[in-house]
């Protein structure tokens, strides 16, 4: 079958195996800038997933200093209703 396709090939015309030759060489550079748009993308993927992680890390320790903070301001308001209620 490869000799087939090599003595198609020395039949064909200088013509028509440059453009056959463009062609392969045009399907192989389209092949290999669909790999880096497709490389591209993941990473830009990767990187948008890495801040989210990052805004989710944060908004965590945000929320945990609220909840602290909260439970501080909730203790010193109960001490000092208990401390207004003791008589002097």
């Amino acid at each position: 079958n490869a000799r087939a396709g090599a003595a198609r090939l020395l039949q064909m015309r200088p013509d028509e195996l440059r453009d056959l030759i463009s062609l392969r060489v045009q399907m192989l550079e389209t092949e290999l800038n669909e790999r880096e748009e497709r490389r591209a993308a993941i990473e830009e993927a990767m990187a948008a997933q890495r801040l989210l992680d990052a805004r989710r890390q944060r908004a965590r320790r945000i929320r945990r200093k609220v909840n602290i903070g909260s439970s501080v301001a909730a203790a010193m308001f109960t001490c000092l209703v208990v401390a207004t209620m003791l008589p002097y």
